[in-house]
């Protein structure tokens, strides 16, 4: 799931830099830096948004577990 997310991302990304360099006046490794840091952006987000919702779950069935214990 979280490579399908990451793919998303990187077309998405990829767009963007594409836009950003049709508006010219940026050299090739402002592009690439541009690319690496929103990279970076996403790569940030979607480990924190996971490990939310591992935690989430986790919060989920220990709760489930606590209800058939009584």
């Amino acid at each position: 799931m979280l490579n399908n997310l990451r793919d998303i991302a990187d077309n998405e990304i990829a767009d963007i830099v594409g836009t950003i360099s049709g508006m010219g006046g940026f050299h090739e490794g402002e592009e690439q830096y541009i690319s690496d840091e929103l990279k970076k952006c996403v790569n940030t987000l979607m480990s924190l948004a996971y490990q939310e919702a591992m935690n989430d779950i986790k919060c989920s069935a220990d709760k489930l577990i606590q209800e058939r214990e009584v």
